[in-house]
């Protein structure tokens, strides 16, 4: 592997792809594997340049299109995602609602700073255990701090927990309501 001077000195390019210095791969939930570098351009709305480590996944879009046009997400079921107009307007600079992470036997939960995560095949993950990571000060997931802050892990294992019962009922009505026929 060939090194560069990106990412702290620590990214590495590999023959087979590479994550740079983010731990993990594609279909992993650390950095590595959810972290996507991204482009908004939006000039009526993004008058000037916006902090590039602002955590933004895709479910933000909806509540943002939405407030975008003046309307208002129905109550009846809460959207995962948070508008992003004061964050764009550079009136936010802390996001304000988690994302959750679920697929392929792994789980993570992250707010703006912190980032809870399980999963993987033995060896070639958390090992059943969850992890905390303060990505603020350890973007690469090098010190897991889950024994150092056991009030920061149960406020975020608390919230995934919340998510992840939701999540699981919405999947299990969709799948009463939509059977798969074998």
């Amino acid at each position: 592997p060939q090194k560069a001077a990106a990412q702290d000195g620590k990214f590495t390019y590999t023959k087979i792809g590479s994550t740079g210095a983010y731990k993990g791969w594609k279909r992993y939930m650390w950095e590595g594997g959810v972290r996507v570098c991204g482009l908004i351009e939006w000039p009526n709305v993004i008058k000037s340049k916006l902090d590039q480590n602002y955590p933004v996944v895709t479910t933000d879009f909806v509540p943002t299109a939405l407030a975008a046009v003046g309307l208002k997400a129905s109550d009846k079921k809460p959207l995962d995602g948070e508008n992003l107009l004061p964050y764009f307007q550079g009136k936010q600079q802390r996001r304000g609602k988690a994302i959750g992470f679920h697929a392929n036997g792994w789980d993570a939960w992250m707010d703006h700073q912190y980032k809870i995560v399980i999963g993987g095949k033995p060896g070639q993950g958390t090992e059943g255990k969850w992890e905390l990571y303060d990505l603020e000060k350890d973007p690469f997931e090098e010190n897991n701090i889950v024994d150092q802050n056991p009030e920061v892990f149960q406020k975020l294992l608390s919230e995934w927990e919340s998510w992840s019962a939701d999540a699981a009922k919405d999947c299990e009505a969709t799948a009463q309501k939509y059977p798969v026929i074998p």
